[in-house]
Order: structure tokens, then sequence, then C-alpha cells
């Protein structure tokens, strides 16, 4: 026997994602941010003003006040509470599509106070005095009518399956060299999952993201290319692929003075210190300059490296070995129990400190190093096991390349 209901509420959760989905490829702004399940069941930030939406879809039910009370009060109590602190005052709003019965709603100009506190916020019981929520929080005449001036109800929300074709148009239209069906069978797919990974954070801060984050996450065609192209060529041949794309260099000519950062984003339980130790040091030696006096410092570079999946133990094992193999590395720190400083990071080797290593522990302190200046091109090359890094904040101008990898030795054969 069909469950309608719970297909319904199944259904519900979906145009809620695809809602999320729409507001990120709508942006204008690429740093425009949303949070999912925040105040509402979309917070918009576009740094000039927030927004709270509450996003319903009832495909199958008429519309009536009743149906969106608990949505407007649960609002105005938050705009009593917060919103009217806040400069410029958020805007909310009610989003909802409805089998019928839309009439019922009348025009913005003829929502006043009074139909506000009759139909959203008075709820009147068998027995007893009616429920008042205005009158339990105190909320003014004043403040009403300040929030129905911030409210914007409409009821005429698109339905599930055309709100669909307008997530595929845009992101046909969005990501370059985006097919129709590339966005039915690659990107809305990944976008679903994005979102759905991201309501289920319990820190409302990690279930935050923004237009320029969002495509990168979900412009998987790459890696699912990647994918085949290891099962299909084989490992040692992928590795050389890989090699010669990225990381061929001449043997006559020195290798080129950029900003390079790997990270190497492998299970927790593939890099011992051993590993890790030998790991580092193959980074060093082929991605730093080459030894010499005659050398400006200006011309001096070594790599950056953040190992993924990492615990304290881990850095602290890697960074006392490295010490041991007399291997001269940065790390942020500058005495025992130091916060992270990026200027520190970003000391480069010099004739007299010759720095063959620099070693970012945290993925906030990745994000920093990146975005600091670094007067040469910047390159972030990720190996990864299973899915590449969620919230790395790369630089516009940065190249990045996501590399599918199985073990450290595939590492270890691509930059041979």
């Amino acid at each position: 026997m069909v469950n309608r209901a719970a297909n319904a509420t199944i259904k519900g959760y979906f145009y809620q994602f695809d809602f999320a989905i729409l507001q990120l490829l709508q942006a204008v702004d690429e740093d425009t941010s949303i949070t999912v399940e925040g105040v509402e069941d979309v917070d918009i930030d576009d740094v000039s003003n927030e927004k709270y939406i509450q996003c319903k879809y009832y495909a199958a039910t008429d519309y009536n006040h009743s149906v969106i009370k608990p949505a407007i009060a649960a609002m105005i109590v938050h705009f009593k509470n917060v919103g009217s602190t806040k400069t410029p005052l958020p805007k909310y709003k009610l989003y909802g599509h409805y089998n019928s019965g839309q009439e019922k709603l009348p025009e913005r100009h003829l929502i006043t106070v009074d139909f506000i506190k009759t139909h959203f916020l008075t709820t009147t019981k068998k027995e007893g005095p009616a429920e008042l929520v205005h009158a339990k929080n105190n909320i003014t005449d004043a403040e009403i009518l300040q929030f129905a001036g911030q409210l914007e109800i409409d009821v005429f929300a698109q339905s599930y399956e055309s709100q669909f074709e307008s997530i595929t148009k845009l992101l046909t239209s969005t990501i370059p060299g985006a097919t129709k069906e590339d966005a039915e069978n690659l990107f809305y797919p990944a976008s679903i999952n994005n979102i759905r990974a991201l309501a289920i954070e319990q820190n409302q801060a990690a279930r935050e993201t923004n237009k320029k984050r969002f495509l990168r996450e979900i412009n998987n065609k790459n890696l699912l290319f990647s994918s085949w192209l290891k099962q299909y060529q084989g490992a040692k041949k992928y590795a050389t692929l890989v090699r010669d794309k990225y990381f061929k260099q001449s043997a006559a000519t020195s290798i080129e003075n950029k900003a390079r950062f790997f990270i190497v984003n492998l299970p927790h339980n593939s890099l011992n210190v051993g590993n890790a130790l030998d790991l580092a040091l193959k980074f060093s030696k082929k991605f730093s300059n080459r030894a010499s006096s005659r050398i400006r410092d200006s011309d001096r570079f070594c790599p950056y490296l953040h190992l993924a999946n990492t615990d304290e133990i881990g850095h602290k094992e890697l960074k006392k070995s490295l010490r041991d193999s007399t291997v001269l590395f940065l790390d942020g720190h500058d005495f025992k129990g130091s916060e992270f400083y990026v200027d520190s990071l970003l000391k480069g080797p010099t004739s007299h400190t010759e720095t063959r290593l620099k070693l970012i522990d945290e993925l906030t302190d990745l994000n920093s190093t990146l975005r600091a200046a670094h007067r040469r091109p910047i390159e972030v090359f990720e190996f990864y096991h299973e899915t590449p890094t969620a919230g790395l904040d790369l630089p516009q101008a940065a190249l990045y390349a996501a590399i599918k990898v199985d073990s450290l030795e595939d590492i270890k054969e691509m930059i041979r």
C-alpha cells in the first residue's frame, strides 16, 4: 500500500533542497552565502541584506491562512528577538506551492497589523482563552507593522517539476561546456548530495556555503573522467598521464618558481609516520628550488603540504621526523602553544635559512594561506581517495587539480 503522506513529506524535502540549489544558482554575487536549515529552511546573506526563507510544498493541499500560521508566527518572534536589532533589517519570505485557494490571501498592501494578528498570531481553543503570540512575546503593533514591511508571502511558488527544469537550465548555462544531459545526470545529483550533506551537519556554521564553493564542489565531470581513465588505462599508465600533465620537468631546466600546495586526502590509517616522512621528503626535493648560493632570495621557494585526516599526534610525529632528518621546515606556529600565523609561514627560503617545506595542519589555516599574497602563480594539487576536500577556499586565479588516487604509492609514482 502506498503511503501518500510519506511520499509527500519526502517530496517536500527534495523541493526544499532544490529551492536551496536554485537560490545559489540565481545569486548574482559568487560570494553570496546561504545556510541550509538555519533560522529558516534557507537563509541568504548577500552582504547588503539578510533574507530568511521558509519553503513549503503542499501540492495536494488548498491554501488557508492556518497552513502558514506557524511559519509566520515563528518569523515574527525571530524578528522581535533578533531581526529588529539588525541594520539593515532582514527580510522574511514564505515561499509555498499549493493545489488551490491562493486567492484567499489578500494583496500585500491589505495585509495589515490586524490581519496578521487575527490570522497568523491568534489561535482559538475550544476551552480557555485564545493563544495570542503577540501578547505572549510582547510584540507591539509598531513592531508588527515593521515586520510586515519586511515580509513577503509568495503562494504561487513553482511546482516540483517546474523548479527542477529551472535548475537544469541554470546548471547548463552556468557551468562552462555543460549539456542538458550533464546537468540532469551529473551536476544535479551532485547538487542534491551537496545540499543534503550540508543539511545534516550539526553545527549551523557548517551548513553554510556560497555560490563559488557550491559550483566548484558539484563540477565533478573531470573527477568522474579521472576515475574512468584510471580504470580504463590502469594505475601505471594513469600515473604517467598525471605526471606528464602536471609534474613533468625537463632535466635541462629548473623547476618554475610557483606557490605549490599539495593536499594529501587519504584515509586516516593510510599514513604512518614513516610513509608521511617519505612523501614529505619527496615533495620537498622535487618542488623546492635547486640548492645554490647564487640564487636570489626572491627566486627561492619550497612546497606547502597539508595532510588531511591526520590528527595532532600524526602532525607532531612528522615534524619530529623531519627535524631528525635535518630538513628545515615552517608550520606557522612561532612558539609552543601559539596560534597559527600566516605571515610566519609565508617567509621564504633565504641564502641563510634554507627552508625546504611548509606544513599546514588545519584546513582553516590552509584557506588563510591560500588567500594570502604570494606574488607568484598559485597551484593546488589535491590527491584524494574518495571525495575532494569540502570547504577549500581557492583563489580565483589559482590552478586546482583534484587527482584520484587509491594509495600512497600512486602519489609517489605521479611525482617521481
